[in-house]
């Protein structure tokens, strides 16, 4: 498991690597729809995805095959499953890379 260290800060810019694998993040509170959004680049600054909503449960980028991150769940202490709020993520709820096995046992119960 790897966590994606994020704040409750409206607008997040920083450079996590996961599994080796740099990439750029750019993590924005909406206020106006109420919801998280993420912007990812790989280490060029080129555009992999944008604006993919933060909703509790699925996997962030399963829908976009060309990028390599695969089972990125955002998992609220309370609810796998619920979406994140202004004031809770990287508090009550955090960003995590999984591995198939983790899946499994986070959305078991």
């Amino acid at each position: 498991m790897i966590e994606i260290p994020l704040t409750t800060d409206p607008e997040q810019l920083f450079r996590c690597a996961v599994n080796g694998v740099p990439y750029n993040w750019r993590v924005l509170y909406n206020a106006r729809a109420e919801c998280w959004a993420i912007d990812l680049r790989d280490e060029n600054e080129n555009l992999l995805v944008a604006d993919v909503r933060i909703l509790g449960g699925v996997d962030l980028f399963q829908q976009y095959p060309d990028i390599p991150l695969k089972n990125v769940y955002y998992i609220s202490q309370l609810t796998p499953w619920q979406d994140p709020t202004a004031t809770n993520l990287g508090t009550t709820a955090r960003l995590y890379v999984l591995t198939e096995a983790e899946v499994a046992e986070v959305f078991s119960g």
